[in-house]
């Protein structure tokens, strides 16, 4: 049949490389904030009724047999358990009838609709023409008839049908298999992702929305022809049912759909169609007769656009003057010929507007050349920095929209929502004009008669109103519903990505153990407080757990005495260290969150390097000493709280569930992340920024649920595993065929077999049925039993297999004569490594596929080879190694500092700690303390442009705020500091431009300006002219450039048009003896800021300054420390504030109902956002609110925040930034606030 050779090289012979070719580059949900301590008692007693449920279920099952008591079940279920009980686990009769059904449960979840269209080579060619090459038509339409008619799902038909699919399997360059070598060998695999075939699958359900649409409309004007007969309305129904008959897009059905709108008020096949019954412009003048006199004094919609795709004007023109004709209509209601003609106007542009042709015409001019235009708004030039995520679309200039980005027009959008970009899209002016001359080219009348000229007259206000009111608005619009379209397209991709990078790397393996099979043991620590440590053996079962109260603390940090505390901490480290040598792991973990995990990696690098020097013998065999890593804990603080993390272990604490669910994602991450998807908490995961913008939570989890059934059937699952370890058991939802539903049929069939294990995968195909099995069964992997069912080959193929291998042995004897026992004997000869390289791999598989095909077998080269493969390798790991995290993602991970908030030029403020004098060749610096704990230097150099000063402290004082700007490569990744400098010129808004344009208006980015456009600042108000109001205060004698002589309503007024933080320090109306400082907080909110003095001098000297000045009992010495180290860090906090992706703008009553609408949305989270509070109550201080619904109940609460130079004060607490402050929230907002009330005096729930 086909024979052993020795390899030459020849082409033939050759393992095929797989086809790679590079993948072209390309409603805002608020996150849950409840991350509770601990489960509450309403945790518990769902989960024990879950669990009474479960094990009620399957009493009742195995009590009266399987079939015969579903009935019963349901029934006695159903009055025991609440109905919500009932659903989460899947005991309703839906889910039965899932069950029972032979079909992949997620094909039953998301059936096709009825009546959607089955000519798979018609929607083949739909789909080829947006995406694919012409040869690979048939390809598409074969996987189509594979998934709906024979009911396969993708990763079966990608790994047993890849011979009839291989134009759709090319994937990306970076997952290509590497060249063939020398020898024309190459058995390397690689974990792969099926972008062609995932995006095949999504223009299926694109396309057949569109044929459902297109069935309903054409049904209506099928209807409506009928009805109408030869009448003018049934012929634009005709016109209009051969535009749906050929539309290949939405937006040519929407053409259709704008011409019959105009004759119909219904396309609903099931009703009578009819005339629009709504009162618009061009309904009350078609009743009047215009309609009529448009047709005859010019060209109509139809011919214009014929003649506009011609170039054929018509000539038809009206024998009369248009003030003639217009007397003809005075009887209708109209008063004068202008009234008329503007009705004309009116008509005949609707109709122009809604002309298929004309749309089409200029559908292709406006993709072809119009722009898009983004400016800051006033609060977007505030707000928006050079290095604020959506600061490289500030301002662009006429960009054409085709050359723009999917992620590009994503932060466009961003922007627009949250009102810091103004868009405009359309024609150039240059643009418009040639489209202008083109339209009135084709409309109006060649003739040189007074007549002509006067129509022509009228002609040229309809093209002007068919452009400005009806073609580009509705282009515009279009256009940016496409580029919308496009932008949630690349956040989708950017998503999966993102996705993917959490689950794709191999479990973790000690340095050169690719070949022996370790049983990985596992320590994990999180930091908090206190500390946990958790033990997990090779399964990834939770052993045993212990908790440190000091360690992750500075103990001998400020603030922090040493003795007790220090004696507890080395007690808690010995703790520690007997308890690593108690278990013996091979690796320990740290989830790198915030710098108090930095100190737990410490502390846990100094046990293991005290138990090499001490208890050697405490470390395995397999390594030479115990790894410690810091590993991201993104996916572990979600588990905390997620219901199944809940469910598995109810009795442990959050802090445990995260630690464990962090040592588990070092031995199966994928399974990690799975049991996150039922209780949505994946969506929460950050796989790409902006993926809260458009994308909502169902999408995201869709997402991910997408990237683990790629990743599950490539690697497999271990059935009996899985069957013995719950945390495991989520991964068969994800393999072909399966869901939710059919892996519990799985895991069953597995429990009640004797021993609570399975032998062989056709103990499964009874449980799961022909179609479902044929579907999973490849995927299923059951170990130590048929040596076939322990690889990847599927059992339709085992026949095919045992052919390979007695060819390969040169063997005689008849496969079908084979007892179970010679075949394993067989069997364990070709899995060895040394006669797989003699044997197996000379084979020539040509020849053997070549018979296959002739029997009809199909095609089958590609899957042989694969059998081949799978004889040296059996489940070969195909996923990347572990690698631990670069110095780069760590930083991030500790500090929580990112390039938007800490990159070389970037203004910042921190806090002076002390000064430093010249040491190791350096000079004096100032040593500084940045909110996220990072520590910056400030070199004497670059304190101050004047250099005649001898001493720092004579320019920066001890806790003083301060702002500096980053230096360039001043940020250090490996010692957690960063170079700063905070000089005048190092401050210079030019500084800041410079920057600006060294990073956006580049040669990638040559429609970035630099201009600043009207709009984007307020504009300063004229003073009025009015006489001023009676003064309510003395006139003072201050020399201060912030200083003015006005009153508090006339600072309001000036501080109006002013930005955001400008400040005027004016007397007070409390008398001589106080001054007060007016800050505009925010538009229309002025909070004031008593600034008391202390000694005066009599008479008119009284009228001058009186110092020391006192702010909340901190004295200062003259106005220029109130301003550098109270007013400027205050004015500071508050940007921050209003920079914060939580503020939300407009009034308390605006954000109730936003927040209110939230939660309607999506009842299972807690909503909240930051607000500012109104100037009435303002005035004595600067205020912000945080508004949040703490229940179902929908009640809005509001507290106040203090926004202080040190940060921000809340429920007397301060707090260095936003950030900390909404952590202690987050963890605290259940609890009441002192005096058990908001700040609306309500009672607290």
């Amino acid at each position: 049949m086909f024979a052993a050779r020795n390899r030459t090289g020849g082409a033939k012979e050759d393992v095929v490389e797989e086809l790679s070719e590079d993948e072209e580059s390309d409603g805002d949900e608020l996150d849950t904030f409840i991350e509770k301590d601990g489960a509450t008692e309403e945790d518990y007693e769902q989960a024990k009724a879950a669990s009474d449920a479960r094990k009620a279920a399957k009493a009742a099952r195995k009590s009266a047999g399987r079939k015969s008591s579903g009935g019963e079940t349901k029934d006695w279920a159903s009055q025991t358990f609440e109905p919500s009980v009932i659903k989460e686990q899947m005991l309703t009769a839906k889910d039965d009838a899932i069950r029972a059904q032979d079909l992949p449960e997620r094909q039953q979840l998301k059936p096709r609709p009825a009546h959607a269209p089955t000519d798979w080579g018609m929607e083949a060619m739909w789909i080829f023409d947006r995406i694919m090459e012409e040869e690979i038509t048939r390809c598409i339409a074969l996987l189509l008839t594979l998934t709906f008619d024979h009911h396969l799902e993708i990763p079966y038909i990608v790994s047993q049908r890849r011979d009839d699919l291989l134009p759709l399997l090319r994937g990306r360059a970076e997952e290509a298999r590497p060249a063939l070598t020398e020898d024309g060998d190459n058995y390397q695999r690689l974990l792969r992702r099926f972008d062609v075939i995932d995006a095949i699958m999504e223009w299926d359900e694109r396309y057949v929305k569109l044929e459902l649409r297109k069935a309903r409309i054409a049904s209506a004007l099928e209807q409506a022809a009928n009805e109408k007969g030869e009448s003018e309305q049934g012929h634009v129904a005709r016109q209009c049912m051969e535009l749906v008959r050929v539309a290949y897009l939405d937006k040519h059905v929407d053409d259709a759909e704008a011409k019959a709108n105009l004759f119909f008020a219904s396309l609903d096949a099931n009703s009578k169609l009819r005339r629009p019954g709504r009162k618009t412009q061009y309904d009350a003048h078609v009743k009047r007769g215009i309609r009529d006199l448009v047709n005859m004094s010019g060209p109509t919609a139809e011919a214009f656009g014929e003649a506009i795709k011609s170039g054929i004007p018509s000539e038809l023109m009206a024998n009369l003057t248009p003030e003639d004709v217009a007397k003809v209509y005075f009887d209708q209601g109209y008063a004068n010929s202008d009234e008329v003609m503007q009705a004309f106007v009116n008509v005949a542009a609707t109709e122009i507007g809604a002309e298929s042709e004309v749309r089409k015409w200029f559908r292709d001019e406006f993709l072809g050349h119009a722009t898009i235009t983004t400016q800051p708004t006033p609060e977007g030039t505030d707000i928006i920095d050079p290095w604020h995520p959506i600061a490289p679309v500030k301002r662009l200039l006429k960009m054409p929209v085709y050359i723009l980005q999917g992620e590009q027009f994503a932060q466009i959008l961003e922007g627009k929502r949250r009102g810091l970009l103004k868009v405009d899209i359309g024609f150039g002016d240059e643009r418009l004009t040639s489209v202008i001359e083109r339209m009135e080219k084709a409309y109006l009348s060649e003739s040189m008669s007074d007549l002509a000229s006067t129509w022509n007259e009228v002609r040229r206000r309809v093209i002007r109103a068919a452009l400005e009111e009806h073609l580009l608005p509705t282009f515009s619009r279009e256009t940016a519903s496409q580029l919308a379209l496009d932008a949630r397209d690349a956040l989708n991709r950017a998503c999966a990505d993102g996705a993917w990078n959490y689950i794709c790397h191999a479990p973790w393996r000690p340095a050169n153990t690719e070949d022996q099979d370790i049983e990985v043991r596992v320590v994990a620590a999180v930091s908090g407080s206190p500390a946990t440590f958790v033990a997990l053996d090779s399964a990834g079962e939770l052993v045993d757990f212990i908790q440190c109260h000091t360690l992750g603390r500075n103990i001998g940090g400020p603030g922090n005495v040493g003795g007790a505390q220090m004696m507890n901490q080395q007690d808690e480290i010995q703790a520690l260290m007997d308890f690593i040598v108690q278990h013996r792991p091979h690796v320990c973990c740290v989830g790198a969150s915030g710098m108090d995990s930095k100190r737990v990696k410490e502390s846990l690098n100094l046990v293991v390097g005290r138990i090499i020097e001490e208890q050697p013998r405490a470390i395995p065999e397999e390594v030479s000493e115990i790894a410690v890593h810091f590993v991201d804990d993104s996916v572990a603080k979600l588990c905390e709280n997620a219901k199944e993390t809940k469910a598995e272990m109810p009795e442990q604490q959050p802090s445990v569930l995260r630690a464990v669910a962090l040592g588990r994602g070092l031995l199966n991450p994928a399974a990690v992340v799975a049991s996150l998807v039922s209780g949505g908490e994946v969506a929460s995961l950050r796989m790409c920024p902006l993926q809260d913008s458009m994308l909502s939570k169902d999408d995201r989890v869709a997402i991910v649920e997408r990237q683990l059934i790629n990743l599950v059937n490539q690697v497999g699952v271990d059935v009996n595993m899985a069957s013995a370890h719950p945390w495991c058991s989520v991964l068969l939802r994800y393999v072909g065929g399966l869901g939710p539903r059919k892996a519990t049929l799985v895991i069953n069939a597995v429990r009640t077999t004797e021993g609570g294990v399975v032998d062989s995968r056709e103990d499964l195909k009874s449980a799961l049925g022909e179609v479902v099995f044929r579907n999973a069964a490849s995927f299923l992997r059951i170990t130590e039993a048929d040596m076939l069912d322990s690889t990847r080959c599927h059992p339709e193929r085992y026949e095919q297999a045992m052919a390979i291998v007695v060819n390969a042995l040169e063997l005689e004897a008849n496969l079908a004569a084979m007892d179970k026992y010679e075949r394993e004997r067989i069997l364990q000869k070709v899995f060895d490594p040394k006669t797989w390289e003699q044997k197996v791999a000379p084979l020539i598989l040509e020849e053997y596929a070549e018979y296959l095909e002739s029997e009809g077998a199909g095609k089958s080269l590609e899957a042989l080879r694969e059998i081949r493969i799978e004889f040296r390798h059996p489940f070969e790991e195909l996923r990347p190694p572990w690698m631990p995290l670069t110095a780069e993602d760590e930083f991030a991970l500790l500090t929580g500092e990112t390039m938007h908030t800490l990159s070389a030029g970037k203004l910042i403020q921190c806090t002076v700690k002390k000064i430093e004098g010249p040491r190791d060749g350096r000079g004096a610096r100032a040593v500084c303390t940045l909110d996220s704990g990072l520590t910056g230097y400030v070199e004497k150099y670059d304190v101050s442009d004047d250099q005649s000063f001898s001493r720092i402290e004579e320019k920066v004082a001890l806790g003083q705020v301060i702002t500096a700007r980053v230096k360039p490569d001043g940020v250090d990744v490996h010692n957690f500091s960063v170079q700063l400098a905070c000089s005048s010129s190092a401050l210079h808004p030019d500084e800041t431009l410079q920057w600006e344009q060294h990073l956006h208006y580049t040669e990638a980015n040559g429609y970035y300006s630099m201009v600043k456009q009207p709009g984007e600042v307020r504009l300063k108000k004229q003073k009025s002219k009015k006489d001023m109001q009676k003064r309510t205060f003395v006139p003072r004698n201050i020399d201060h450039p912030n200083f003015q002589n006005v009153s508090w309503a006339e600072a309001v007024e000036r501080l109006d048009t002013a930005d955001i933080g400008e400040v005027i320090i004016r007397p007070s109306g409390r008398g001589t003896k106080n001054i007060d400082c007016s800050i505009k907080v925010y538009d229309g909110v002025v909070s004031n800021i008593n600034i008391k003095e202390t000694k005066k001098d009599s008479g008119v000297g009284n009228l001058g300054l009186g110092t020391p000045l006192i702010i909340d009992d901190e004295e200062y010495e003259d106005l220029d420390e109130v301003m550098a180290r109270h007013i400027e860090p205050i004015v500071s906090n508050v940007k921050h504030m209003l920079k914060h992706r939580k503020f939300m703008r407009g009034s308390a009553e605006d954000i109730d109902n936003a927040l209110k609408q939230q939660l309607a949305r999506n009842p299972g989270i807690r909503p909240y956002a930051l607000g500012v509070v109104e100037q009435r109550v303002n005035k004595g201080m600067v205020l912000f609110c945080i508004s949040f619904i703490m229940s179902s109940s929908g009640r809005v609460h509001h507290e106040y925040i203090k926004v202080i130079p040190a940060g921000f004060y809340y429920r007397k607490m301060e707090f260095p930034s936003v950030d900390r402050m909404l952590a202690y929230f987050k963890v605290n907002c259940s609890k009441p606030p002192p005096g058990a009330r908001d700040m609306d005096n309500g009672g607290w729930n």
